[in-house]
C-alpha cells in the first residue's frame, strides 16, 4: 500500500478520534479555545497527527527519496502533512453531513 494512502487512511482515523473525544475537552480547554481565539482543533489534530505517523513509522521522505540527515524529519513532514490532510476530511464529512441535514426533494419540472 502506498504510504500516500496510508497517510490518508491516518489522518481519517485521527480526525475520527479527535471528533469523538471532544465532547471530554475540560473547560478550560473550550475556554481558551472561546476567549483567546487559540486554535485548539488545529494544534491538537497536528499533535495527534505526528504522533501517529511517529507510532506508525511513516516516512513520506524516504518513500520520495529526499536526503535529510535527521531520520525524524520524514516523520515529522508526514504527520505535518497529516494534520492538514485530517482538516480535509473534516470539511469533506461537514459538508457531506450538511447536505443530508438540509435534504430535499427534487422538483423536476418536465416543462410540457
Amino acid at each position: 500500500m502506498s504510504d500516500l494512502i496510508v497517510l490518508f487512511m491516518l489522518a481519517a482515523a485521527v480526525e475520527a478520534v479527535w471528533e469523538g473525544l471532544k465532547p471530554l475537552w475540560p473547560k478550560g480547554l473550550r475556554r481558551l479555545e472561546e476567549e483567546k481565539g487559540a486554535s485548539v482543533d488545529r494544534i491538537g489534530v497536528l499533535l495527534c497527527t505526528i504522533g501517529a505517523a511517529f507510532a506508525a513509522k511513516l516516512d513520506l521522505a524516504s518513500a520520495l527519496e529526499l536526503p535529510f540527515d535527521l531520520p525524524v524529519v520524514g516523520s515529522l513532514l508526514s504527520g505535518v502533512l497529516g494534520s492538514r490532510i485530517a482538516n480535509l476530511w473534516h470539511d469533506c464529512l461537514g459538508t457531506l453531513d450538511g447536505i443530508r441535514r438540509d435534504k430535499k426533494p427534487f422538483e423536476i419540472e418536465s416543462g410540457l
